[in-house]
């Protein structure tokens, strides 16, 4: 049985979550950017085919203020507080699925939250067989990689022979820990297809943009 996925590494987007707005006292920002979802009143990176760190931009020196950003990456609470930023643009440690709330502890005015520069395509759950031996892998995959030849996105190949979906730890983490090992890369501004028979169970791939406005298109096909 063939499994195709395709998904969409988008161009930086600093209004994604939260438009530019201002606060008069301490409280949460509106999550009304360009990924915010009315049905369930969150902003989903999932949905948009990613899991990716959040921005926070500002022409104004908020540096004072502390923001903290609230949220769930592979079925685990994330929780991120960092200083805002000075006439600039700052990020979070940690990539996120899912924005729920951005609170600050100070009235600011002109700031605008949106996607980072780092994060990761969703956890790809590999189709295996009953049984397979290291020896003699009996389920090829291939990834296919679009990007610009310049000034495009560097990406990494990750495996892990067990089922790490949603167990509570971050994709950041897993990598940390080597529940996942690197199997290709990284690659630099590369378009290229890769062919492989590893026995695997889980496939993620790291994306770092070189500029903000970098995209990359990724195919996987199970055969």
């Amino acid at each position: 049985m063939a499994t195709y996925i395709e998904k969409y590494w988008g161009a930086q987007d600093l209004a994604a979550v939260s438009a530019l707005q201002n606060l008069a006292s301490p409280g949460a920002l509106l999550l009304n950017g360009t990924y915010y979802n009315a049905a369930s009143n969150t902003i989903s990176f999932n949905a948009q085919g990613f899991a990716r760190n959040v921005s926070l931009t500002s022409v104004n020196d908020l540096s004072a203020a502390s923001f903290t950003i609230s949220g769930v990456q592979n079925n685990t609470v994330v929780t991120n507080t960092i200083a805002g930023p000075h006439n600039n643009t700052v990020y979070t440690p940690d990539v996120f699925d899912i924005i729920s709330s951005i609170t600050v502890n100070m009235a600011v005015n002109g700031v605008s939250a949106g996607t980072g520069l780092t994060g990761f395509f969703p956890l790809i759950n590999r189709i295996t067989p009953n049984t397979f031996s290291i020896s003699a892998p009996t389920t090829t995959y291939a990834l296919g990689f679009v990007t610009e030849s310049s000034n495009g996105c560097t990406y990494e190949v990750f495996e892990s022979l067990t089922d790490v979906s949603g167990n509570g730890e971050t994709y950041s983490a897993l990598v940390t820990d080597f529940s996942f090992i690197s199997v290709g890369g990284p690659y630099v501004n590369l378009t290229q297809i890769l062919q492989k028979n590893d026995v695997c169970s889980n496939i993620l791939i790291k994306v770092t943009p070189s500029v903000g406005a970098a995209t990359l298109f990724m195919q996987f096909l199970q055969f």
